[in-house]
């Protein structure tokens, strides 16, 4: 239907066809002056061409029937390309929403490596080597952008390891101080 809109705008013309020469044709070549419609035809889809439908609006002469502008205007043909039409812009419209949702996809589930190596360069002189290492792994990839659930997940899988560990470290800090406690205790008493 985008080559229909496409020869309309060139030509003034509706085209249709049953056997999709329309839809196929890679470009609308320009106007020729003087060209008969046989001619544009031919230069246009080939030789021995047929089924080619055209509305083109005209003023009838004022003692034309309504019956025959009914059959000569082409009202089905017209009807039939505001459908394919409407369709089309449909479409379009459902491909640029498409395109749409992408974008915000990616804008809303990424941060930009711009973003993420202006923190690190800001930050890096006061992070640990695990922290800046960490970053690093992101920063040296590449990319153009970094998934923030990835990140999200790296970071929190990482502070989560850091408070275990942490955790640990303190158990067993809290164990020989107890250790050393008693020990203190016992030598008090044997004193």
């Amino acid at each position: 239907m985008k080559n229909n809109l496409r020869i309309f705008k060139k030509y003034g013309i509706l085209v249709l066809d049953d056997d999709g020469l329309v839809r196929r044709l890679k470009r609308i070549p320009n106007r020729k002056t003087g060209e008969t419609f046989k001619q544009w035809k031919k230069r246009i889809f080939g030789e021995d061409v047929e089924g080619l439908m055209v509305y083109a609006p005209y003023e009838p002469s004022p003692n034309t029937r309504m019956s025959t502008l009914a059959k000569e205007g082409g009202s089905t043909y017209l009807i039939r390309v505001l459908k394919n039409y409407r369709l089309m812009a449909e479409g379009e419209a459902e491909e640029a929403l498409e395109e749409a949702r992408e974008k915000l996809n990616e804008k809303f589930n990424t941060v930009p490596m711009e973003l993420l190596e202006e923190i690190f360069e800001e930050n890096k002189k006061k992070l640990e080597t695990p922290v800046v290492d960490f970053l690093k792994r992101y920063i040296e990839r590449g990319e153009r952008n970094v998934s923030t659930r990835e990140i999200l997940s790296g970071l929190i899988k990482t502070y989560n390891k850091a408070v275990s560990e942490y955790r640990k470290a303190y158990s067993e800090y809290k164990r020989y101080e107890d250790l050393y406690r008693g020990l203190l205790r016992d030598q008090n008493k044997s004193r």
